[in-house]
């Protein structure tokens, strides 16, 4: 008697045990299919020209110098535009003023009463009785704001999209608004007038700048595979002249959810 009641004891505490053995590999089993897999946390569907559209905020520690790969240095890049690197020598051919002599005798760079030319531009227009220095100063001032103004960093950028146009809005809440049709249109951005067209190639964005004394600039936008971070390619000089000196920087933004 004593050997049968044993024998069921046991039966039964196997039973109890296979039982609770089942139910915690169902447990397990119910946690795999609840979290997500493989597939869906490491893979990310490709960004629409949809997604271009929203807040993004400028990403100081990834965005940089695309001549040395260091940390983009915007007031350095503008100092440098400013004085004639980057372009294509202006619409004269002058660019920063490199000692060359005019015809009139004078250096180029230098206006025609001979004072120094406060932004290095317009070389070969001083000395041959062409420009004026009022003149020459004018030019100059205006390609400094637009250096200034055009390559300024949108610390926040929002971007809003139709079917037909790109709008631009800044972190001074300056907003443009760009025909995606490759037409181009003259623009004022605070002191600065210049001429732009955008268009779509592909899913990239892009946008083409001209401004006074031969000034060239292009922007293109680029997306990364989830959607959550804009690249801005930005490029300084004539990119169709092989002998041009081309600046640039590479901008990061980062999206932000709201």
């Amino acid at each position: 008697m004593g050997a049968l009641h044993r024998v069921t004891l046991l039966t039964g505490l196997a039973l109890v045990l296979n039982s609770a053995s089942t139910v915690s590999v169902h447990a397990r089993d119910g946690q795999k299919e609840s979290q997500p897999g493989p597939s869906t946390s490491s893979v990310a569907s490709p960004a629409t020209k949809e997604s271009f559209a929203g807040v993004w905020v400028y990403n100081p520690e990834e965005s940089l110098n695309s001549a040395n790969g260091r940390k983009e240095d915007n007031a350095a890049m503008r100092r440098g535009v400013s004085s004639g690197n980057g372009g294509n020598g202006g619409a004269n051919g002058g660019g920063a003023g490199a000692g060359r002599t005019g015809s009139g005798g004078t250096t180029a760079g230098t206006s025609g009463t001979g004072n120094p030319n406060p932004g290095g531009f317009g070389g070969g227009g001083g000395g041959g009785g062409g420009m004026s220095s009022p003149f020459t100063s004018l030019v100059v001032n205006e390609r400094r704001d637009l250096v200034r103004d055009l390559l300024e960093v949108p610390v926040e950028l929002k971007i809003k999209l139709t079917d037909s146009e790109v709008t631009f809005v800044d972190h001074l809440d300056r907003e443009i608004t760009y025909p995606t049709t490759g037409k181009k249109k003259k623009y004022q951005l605070s002191a600065s007038v210049f001429e732009a067209k955008a268009y779509w190639d592909g899913s990239l964005l892009k946008k083409e700048i001209e401004g006074t004394e031969g000034f060239r600039m292009s922007e293109t936008y680029m997306l990364s595979e989830s959607g959550k971070r804009l690249f801005v390619i930005v490029r300084v000089g004539n990119t169709q002249d092989k002998q041009a000196n081309i600046v640039g920087v590479n901008r990061v933004y980062d999206r932000v959810e709201r």
